[in-house]
């Protein structure tokens, strides 16, 4: 009986080590795509900003520098943060799923 109780915390102890595991994995996942999030985005600000240097100097048209500045801060700001949004889920059902278990 003692041994089958020690084999059975064991078992319960791996689970909450993996769980915890699996948590931390998925919390470094989420603060890494806001981190990239957050650095493309300051980019996508600096390449604003050259465009409108450009603009200014007369080195790029004006439509041009917008329309380039636009698609590229849209597309890329809109893709990251999905990644990141995405990775928040996952981390949040994991997070129900371990208090769910306990």
């Amino acid at each position: 009986m003692n041994k089958l109780l020690k084999t059975n915390t064991t078992t319960q102890n791996s689970s909450k080590t993996i769980a915890t595991q699996w948590y931390e994995e998925r919390s470094r996942q989420a603060r890494t795509s806001f981190n990239i999030a957050i650095a493309l985005a300051t980019a996508t600000v600096i390449f604003g900003i050259t465009a409108a240097v450009s603009v200014c100097t007369k080195n790029v048209p004006i439509a041009t520098a917008t329309a380039v500045v636009g698609l590229t801060s849209g597309v890329a700001s809109k893709r990251l943060f999905q990644i990141y949004d995405n990775t928040n889920k996952k981390l949040d059902d994991v997070a129900k799923e371990l208090l769910d278990d306990q």
